[in-house]
């Protein structure tokens, strides 16, 4: 009897540990400008992705301790991949490559209430054909929200404050690079 006591106490405790994460969506994250003005005629169509790291991902299992929504090394790379092209620089020629510097991560244990942010970022490199470095820069994106409802699930609201400064981070990338001189 005691077991049965124990075991049903124990699930009822751990039946409100569930968690609603999710990883930054696409539609949310991609350059879509299509227009392309001002690119460097050396650069149009000219850029492809070399290597992408520290991306941590997402996981929705509590105990993997990856429940901050964050892009992976290979979901980041088809995004980038994805603006790049809609921008007009996808091409071969030149390698970008990325590294996460910073995803600033919510603690777990703090509110989601009043303004906050996740500022993404990221350090990226532009290599020519000689290995020669072009482009070397860390740009910040900006995940500025404001949230007054305190219902409002804690992890959604850090995934909408990623995919903002996610988003801000490849806009500003593709208008430096459209302003790079070689």
């Amino acid at each position: 009897m005691i077991r049965l006591v124990l075991a049903v106490t124990i699930m009822t405790l751990l039946s409100g540990c569930v968690t609603m994460t999710a990883p930054p969506r696409e539609q949310n994250v991609v350059y879509t400008d299509t227009e392309a003005t001002n690119i460097n005629p050396l650069l149009e169509n000219s850029i492809s992705i070399g290597e992408v790291s520290e991306f941590p991902g997402t996981s929705i299992i509590t105990l993997a301790g990856r429940l901050s929504p964050n892009l992976s090394n290979s979901t980041f790379t088809s995004y980038l991949n994805e603006s790049l092209s809609n921008a007009g620089l996808l091409g071969e020629g030149y390698v970008l490559n990325a590294e996460l510097i910073e995803s600033n991560d919510w603690s777990d244990w703090g509110h989601s209430l009043g303004k906050l942010n996740r500022n993404i970022e990221i350090e990226y490199t532009l290599i020519d054909q000689d290995n020669k470095v072009i482009f070397s820069e860390i740009i910040i994106g900006n995940g500025e929200i404001s949230n007054y409802n305190p219902l409002h699930p804690f992890y959604m609201l850090q995934r909408q404050a990623a995919e903002k400064g996610y988003s801000d981070n490849i806009r500003q990338l593709i208008a430096r690079l459209r302003e790079v001189d070689i």
